[in-house]
């Protein structure tokens, strides 16, 4: 992972079904992509449309409810605190989903543990088609410089 979204280390593709608290590798669509590129919140890759794929923590999986407010996200019934920005740190406004209640939804709600992750609460639900694999870090290190073992 090069991003501020997880810690930063080394994450290992594993086989197997996707959960909550999970943590995924994945591409955008196109469209989103092309925002991310755009607005520099993405690297450019081979894969992804020109993209690099992205790592996120699964906070909801298909059929779960969710209900997005602009400083928290509640998944079947449970809030966590999510502040939704609305502008981004080059001062440029940033689109978002919209708020409200989403039911039996139909993919997977991501975020990345930085404040400033660009993920689901501004381009929705990652369909399974595009979750290249389900992984789980090996050795990384926070932004304190502790390093964290598994």
């Amino acid at each position: 992972n090069i991003t501020e979204s997880l810690n930063r280390g080394l994450y290992f593709k594993i086989k197997g079904k996707i959960s909550q608290n999970d943590y995924i590798l994945f591409c955008l669509n196109k469209e989103y992509t092309r925002e991310g590129l755009t607005n520099h919140y993405l690297y450019d890759g081979l894969t992804c449309h020109g993209a690099m794929p992205l790592m996120k923590k699964v906070i909801a999986i298909p059929h779960d409810n969710i209900k997005l407010e602009d400083n928290s996200v509640m998944v079947n019934g449970e809030a966590s605190l999510y502040p939704t920005k609305k502008i981004d740190h080059q001062g440029k406004a940033i689109t978002s989903i919209p708020r409200g209640e989403y039911s039996n939804i139909n993919g997977y709600f991501v975020v990345g543990e930085h404040p400033a992750s660009w993920d689901s609460r501004y381009w929705g639900f990652i369909t399974p088609d595009l979750v290249i694999s389900r992984i789980i870090p090996l050795v990384t290190i926070d932004n304190q410089q502790h390093w964290h073992i598994g």
